[in-house]
């Protein structure tokens, strides 16, 4: 989620100004419908596979669609502006899946302090993020007009699917 939204400038110099509102309803739109659906339907393979097998699986699950997803972004620049809102949808189910999977487990969790963790947790990937894109040398280009090469756009969502793969450890 934060690793598209870090992109948006580049998307934009790509396709130009109006692909930001899609990107943006892509990314967040898929969010809520995903957490109805689960408010719906988790309960029910919670019961039948078990709390931990459950949220495992689903955590396990979508860490590893959310590294591939970046790993494609690193291999393949978007051809059009509709293969990027598609990625984004798909990335937006994702993030949205594990918002409310991690919202789950919070409210299972008897101490109080919880989910002021999963809050920090989860917004706390923006400053991994600005990371990254520190040590992929994206922000020097804010002062040449933000001309990225593909390459360091690669190397940053490389770094990304990287951290996202290691948050499983």
């Amino acid at each position: 989620l934060t690793a598209i939204l870090s992109n948006v400038r580049w998307y934009t110099v790509m396709f130009g100004p109006d692909i930001y509102l899609p990107l943006t309803c892509s990314i967040y739109g898929p969010a809520f419908p995903i957490i109805l659906m689960q408010s719906l339907f988790d309960s029910r393979f919670n019961t039948i596979y078990g709390h931990s097998a459950a949220f495992s699986c689903r955590v396990i699950t979508v860490s590893l669609l959310l590294c591939g997803c970046l790993l494609f972004m690193a291999i393949r620049k978007p051809q059009s502006a509709l293969e990027a809102v598609i990625l984004t949808i798909i990335i937006g189910v994702l993030s949205g899946t594990a918002y409310g999977t991690f919202m789950q487990i919070v409210t299972m969790i008897e101490d109080h302090r919880a989910n002021a963790a999963f809050a920090f947790g989860f917004q706390g990937s923006g400053v991994v993020v600005l990371i990254l894109s520190a040590l992929s040398n994206m922000p020097a280009h804010s002062i040449e007009g933000f001309n990225i090469s593909n390459g360091e756009v690669a190397q940053f969502f490389i770094s990304c699917a990287a951290c996202q793969l290691l948050s499983l450890f």
